[in-house]
């Protein structure tokens, strides 16, 4: 079944990016299956899609925010256990990792 393409639809979504965006690292979501979880993040990543093209709307080319949205700055990982399903929304700039220049 397609998404919705009302950002008024995206409610949820939006209250949940925006808390996301107000916390340190991030938050994890717990659903009652992998596939809820997975299918929450399509409906994440469908409301990110809509934000940006809403922001051609908004912004004229050239400028910054053209085409992105503040949530591009989030990141959506679906982990599964004990039967169930978790969906990680970190905040790209908290997720650790070791860089090693190549020579």
């Amino acid at each position: 079944m397609p998404f919705s393409d009302s950002s008024l639809a995206y409610d949820d979504v939006k209250r949940l990016l925006d808390q996301a965006l107000m916390s340190e690292k991030g938050l994890r979501v717990r659903f009652e299956t992998h596939g809820k979880a997975i299918q929450f993040r399509h409906r994440l990543n469908h409301f990110r899609k809509l934000d940006r093209r809403e922001s051609t709307k908004i912004y004229t080319k050239g400028d910054p925010l053209f085409g992105r949205t503040v949530y591009d700055k989030l990141e959506f990982r679906v982990t599964e256990s004990d039967d169930r399903g978790s969906l990680d929304i970190l905040k790209r700039d908290a997720i650790e990792f070791d860089v090693i220049e190549l020579t």
